[in-house]
């Protein structure tokens, strides 16, 4: 859904095109992030209250976080690496 990736220090790097100049969207901390989530996820709960499925509390949470122009990635996939 998204063209967007972090790149370092948080910033959001466009790469819909290849080869696109790099241009700073947003710039948060990692705390001010996880309050942003916390904070919306609270909401969400305490309007929708529990027992819906995922799907439905993504999709409620990609609209507020649209509503205040953050740019997010749904279902990204991470690099997980494991010690032998």
């Amino acid at each position: 859904m998204s063209n967007f990736q972090w790149g370092p220090l948080h910033r959001l790097r466009d790469v819909s095109r290849e080869g696109a100049k790099e241009r700073k969207v947003a710039m948060y901390s990692e705390n001010d992030l996880a309050k942003m989530v916390v904070d919306t996820c609270f909401k969400i709960h305490s309007i929708y209250g529990p027992g819906l499925f995922e799907s439905v509390y993504e999709e409620i949470c990609c609209y507020e976080w649209s509503k205040k122009k953050i740019a997010y990635t749904r279902q990204c996939g991470i690099k997980v690496f494991m010690r032998e």
